[in-house]
């Protein structure tokens, strides 16, 4: 009786693990994975640290032909007591694809992180998402 159970705990757990881990997706013509979205088909938001010098790139490039793209780029360095503070932000807006960034100064030891906000309307349809990326910059990795 005690196995049965713990067999039908291990069922359970293993099923709500399985549900946590939703990764909205669909099925393309050529076999490949690709997110859920109407208009953005391609997005990129990296910091990278080239030596002594940060690197922060976002770029954004859509379905369809004719689409508007009004994208926002934000560079934060993080501190987990004071909050992020907003160091710099690029804006771009175009048709079909949109790429902003810049440099900066890492300080060593900072975790810096980056926030694109991108904002596609195509044929009256607006879609409007988030994408993230974090790091801290160590100066003896360079």
């Amino acid at each position: 009786m005690k196995r049965r159970l713990l067999q039908i705990l291990a069922v359970i757990l293993c099923f709500a693990s399985l549900m946590t881990c939703q990764i909205l997706a669909s099925d393309t013509e050529e076999g490949e994975v690709m997110p859920l979205w109407d208009n953005i088909i391609g997005v990129y938001c990296e910091i990278t640290f080239e030596g002594s010098t940060g690197v922060a790139v976002g770029s954004v490039s859509t379905r369809n032909v004719g689409t508007e793209i009004y994208a926002r780029l934000e560079l934060y360095r993080t501190h987990w007591l004071f909050g992020d503070t907003l160091l710099n932000y690029w804006t771009a807006a175009d048709y079909d694809s949109v790429s902003l960034g810049g440099s900066f100064p890492p300080t060593d030891g900072q975790e810096y992180k980056l926030i694109l906000e991108v904002t596609t309307i195509y044929n009256g349809t607006e879609e409007t998402r988030t994408f993230t990326d974090t790091i801290t910059y160590h100066a003896s990795d360079s």
